[in-house]
C-alpha cells in the first residue's frame, strides 16, 4: 500500500464521517420544525389529561354505532344522526370519568408526597418513633 492511497482512504473517511454528522443535525433540527403546537383555549392539547383518550374513544364509538345502525336500516340521515350523538356523548361520559380519576389521583399524591416529606423531617427524632407507634 502506497503512502498516497492511505491519504485518500483518509480523507473519504473524514468526508463520510462529515456528511453523517451533518445529517443528524439537520434530521434533529427537522424534527424540532415538525413538532407544532396545537393549542385549545390556549393551551397545548398534546399535554390535556384524558384529551386523546377521550377522542379517540367517542370517535371510535360514533363510526361503530353509526356503522352498525347503517348496516341494520340502510338509513343514511339516522345513523349520521346516532353517530354523532354517540360521539357527544361517549366524549362527555368518557371525558368526566376520566378528569374525575386524574383529580382523584392528583389528590392522592399530594398527600402522599406531603406524608413523605414528613417522614424526612421526623427521621431520627424522637417524633418519628411517637409516629410508628400510632
Amino acid at each position: 500500500m502506497s503512502y498516497g492511497s492511505k491519504r485518500a482512504s483518509d480523507r473519504s473517511i473524514n468526508t463520510l464521517h462529515l456528511k453523517f454528522h451533518k445529517s443528524d443535525t439537520t434530521d434533529s433540527i427537522m424534527e424540532e420544525q415538525e413538532v407544532k403546537e396545537t393549542m385549545l383555549m390556549g393551551r397545548d392539547i398534546s399535554h390535556m389529561p384524558c384529551f386523546r383518550q377521550t377522542f379517540l374513544y367517542s370517535i371510535s364509538s360514533g363510526l361503530a354505532v353509526g356503522f352498525l345502525n347503517f348496516m341494520l336500516t340502510s338509513r343514511v340521515q339516522r345513523s349520521a344522526h346516532l353517530a354523532f350523538g354517540t360521539y357527544g356523548c361517549v366524549t362527555l361520559a368518557y371525558w368526566s370519568y376520566c378528569r374525575y380519576n386524574f383529580s382523584k389521583e392528583k389528590f392522592n399524591m399530594g398527600l402522599l408526597q406531603g406524608a413523605m416529606q414528613k417522614q424526612v423531617l421526623y427521621e431520627g427524632t424522637e417524633m418519628e418513633k411517637i409516629v410508628k407507634q400510632n
